[in-house]
């Protein structure tokens, strides 16, 4: 067997709830918001604020998820394995486990704060981790139950994709709203800041921002829920399923975020 190395993240038990209340918080949150914002989108009830869902989103889903990231940053170990042991070098020092103490991990009864494994160690304890799928693999994962299968199909997340995700991507069509407000208001893309300067401008751009991520927030959070909804019961359903209902809710995900939006605006704007 070759040696493999990658990142994880070990928990105790009170770090491993702590970090699950927090992002249970943060996605409830934004669950609730979009059930407020979809009436007054689809006509059917009054519209909210975007500097109410902005605030609101600040407050009780990004703060908990801030929260939650930090924690888990600080849980954060690089795991080396080789055929004679398991290391984990993390800011306590390097551990180090002989391969024959280690059983084939278990996937967490609860999947929280994600799709967790439970390590067995011989004379009775145990190791939390959040590992990537291919070191699940390795330290003897098979997918022989449901759970299993459902943390197995999980792909990693990027962080350079969250940031282009909730950073990058909220900034287009924020662009093209704050554009059409200052055509509108001020008879051109620069009007505001000829007349009052940069700082004001760039405020209603910041705010224009904001109040588009807070609403595309909500709408991934819809999505998420269902993509990971979808991919649990595929997990009941055999180890292909599992494979095949997280590849399409995965795409279906990305394509409601990314495709949705800028069609939703090319109708408000072309109709």
């Amino acid at each position: 067997m070759r040696s493999a190395a990658a990142r994880a993240w070990t928990y105790s038990p009170a770090a491993r709830w702590a970090e699950a209340s927090l992002r249970a918080v943060a996605c409830a949150t934004a669950l609730a918001t979009a059930g407020r914002v979809a009436p007054g989108l689809l006509g059917a009830g009054p519209q909210v604020s975007t500097l109410e869902i902005a605030v609101g989103m600040a407050a009780g889903a990004l703060l908990p998820w801030a929260a939650a990231v930090a924690l888990r940053r600080s849980r954060r170990v690089q795991l080396s394995l080789d055929e004679a042991r398991l290391l984990l070098q993390g800011r306590g020092g390097p551990v180090e486990f002989p391969r024959g103490q280690l059983s084939a991990p278990r996937a967490w009864r609860l999947p929280l704060p994600g799709p967790g494994f439970r390590l067995p160690l011989e004379g009775g304890g145990h190791l939390d981790l959040l590992l990537p799928p291919a070191a699940a693999r390795a330290l003897g994962a098979e997918g022989t139950g449901p759970l299993e299968r459902f943390a197995l199909a999980r792909p990693a997340r990027s962080p350079w994709l969250a940031a282009f995700k909730f950073g990058a991507f909220p900034l287009l069509p924020a662009l093209v709203a704050f554009r059409a407000y200052q055509v509108i208001g001020y008879g051109g893309f620069l009007g505001e800041w000829h007349l009052y300067g940069p700082g004001r401008w760039a405020h209603g751009l910041f705010q224009h921002w904001a109040g588009t991520l807070a609403v595309m927030a909500t709408w991934a959070a819809v999505w998420r829920a269902a993509a990971e909804a979808a991919s649990l019961l595929g997990a009941f359903a055999g180890p292909r399923a599992a494979v095949n209902a997280r590849r399409g809710a995965e795409i279906a995900a990305g394509l409601a975020y990314y495709l949705a939006v800028p069609a939703v605006l090319a109708v408000l704007f072309l109709r």
